[in-house]
């Protein structure tokens, strides 16, 4: 997440790391990846979540331990 977060282009703005793939929760699987970002730049992403940076704040002031993200097709999800 630093990486893009310190290109010029300024890619996560502000971000969360999504616990995905690493301890204490899981063994690690070796190259499945290690991590979902939640990330301030309202652009395409491989994978990410990426909102506009006021909704992502708010999220993040008002995100409790134990919350859960729901990631799919919104259709598939929500019928």
């Amino acid at each position: 997440m630093w990486y893009f977060a310190t290109r010029p282009t300024h890619d996560y703005r502000q971000g969360v790391v999504i616990n995905y793939n690493r301890p204490p929760d899981s063994p690690i699987i070796m190259n499945a990846g290690f991590a979902i970002f939640m990330h301030g730049n309202n652009k395409p992403t491989w994978g990410c979540l990426a909102f506009n940076d006021p909704d992502l704040l708010q999220f993040m002031h008002t995100a409790q331990a134990g919350d859960r993200i729901v990631m799919g097709v919104g259709y598939e999800i929500f019928w």
